[in-house]
């Protein structure tokens, strides 16, 4: 499994693992708007303040994670938050999630934060995504909730 940094002829693949996830999660309500997800991804590549990161083996794709640097509401201070996660069904169980982690952590301690916040809203497998968090010394501090109008 190679982890890297996306390039833009992984933009388009991506776009269709986006639309995979959204087809299995709790957003598969709010209409998937592929124009978007292709700006937020392509836009990423030239940041120098969000990352998207794609996982590959020998059969394609196999995941992906996006994220970014902000300032805390309340302080100058930056800490990095994830905005997606996603790693495909039959490839769920391996190392990707933990090397994808691994190389976001990676990143954000080179754009000099002292804190990540990971957030887990997709709704699927939460109690293996809370495990695995957990196991990587992530420290559980609240919920989400989420209410249809």
């Amino acid at each position: 499994m190679i982890v890297r940094k996306i390039r833009k002829e992984d933009v388009a693949p991506m776009v269709k693992l986006g639309k995979l996830m959204h087809s299995i999660g709790s957003f598969k309500k709010v209409k998937y708007s592929k124009d978007k997800v292709f700006k937020t991804i392509r836009a990423s590549i030239d940041s120098d303040r969000m990352v998207f990161f794609v996982a590959e083996d020998k059969d394609g794709y196999a995941g992906m994670m996006g994220g970014f640097v902000v300032e805390y509401p309340i302080s100058y201070e930056k800490h990095a938050v994830d905005f997606l996660m996603f790693i495909k069904e039959e490839k769920r169980g391996g190392d990707t999630a933990l090397k994808l982690l691994n190389l976001f952590e990676d990143w954000a301690k080179s754009k000099g934060v002292k804190e990540i916040r990971l957030g887990s809203s997709h709704g699927v497998d939460t109690e293996k995504v809370k495990r695995f968090y957990e196991w990587q010394k992530y420290e559980t501090i609240g919920h989400i909730f989420r209410k249809e109008l």
